[in-house]
């Protein structure tokens, strides 16, 4: 019996290995482009620092701008609540339930009155300004 083989190629061919050498001058001459568009990369970023750093002066002032007209409103607010507060008395409680002494007096769960002529001026205010109290008109 006769086998039907193929003869077989001992021996692959090889590509040939291509290598492109750069001279010194195109290599040059690629790291001169390269390091000219990383220059105008650097800048582009540098001139929006710029303008970023110039909007963000703009609205630092703006923002003091408005802080000075916010403290002169709330200034001319209290100047107005002081003058409009012409109550000689009130009905004063603690809103909680617990005891708390504001202006010198001591305040409960308890309804009280207290007199502006009694305890002057600085505990009104401090007693009138209280969030942790409740106030309504003394009758």
């Amino acid at each position: 019996m006769a086998k039907n083989t193929k003869p077989t190629e001992t021996q692959a061919p090889v590509p040939e290995e291509k290598t492109e050498a750069l001279s010194a001058q195109e290599l040059a001459t690629a790291v001169k482009d390269q390091a000219a568009d990383v220059q105008a990369e650097l800048a582009a970023a540098r001139a929006e620092i710029d303008e970023l750093t110039a909007k963000l002066t703009d609205a630092e002032d703006e923002k003091e701008a408005l802080a000075r007209e916010l403290r002169a409103l709330r200034s001319q607010a209290d100047k107005a609540d002081k003058k409009a507060d012409s109550r000689e008395a009130l009905l004063v409680r603690a809103a909680k339930g617990k005891e708390l002494w504001r202006g010198g007096v001591l305040f409960t769960d308890q309804w009280q009155t207290v007199k502006r002529a009694e305890v002057g001026e600085t505990a009104w205010a401090r007693i009138t300004g209280e969030p942790a109290l409740e106030r309504k008109e003394a009758e």
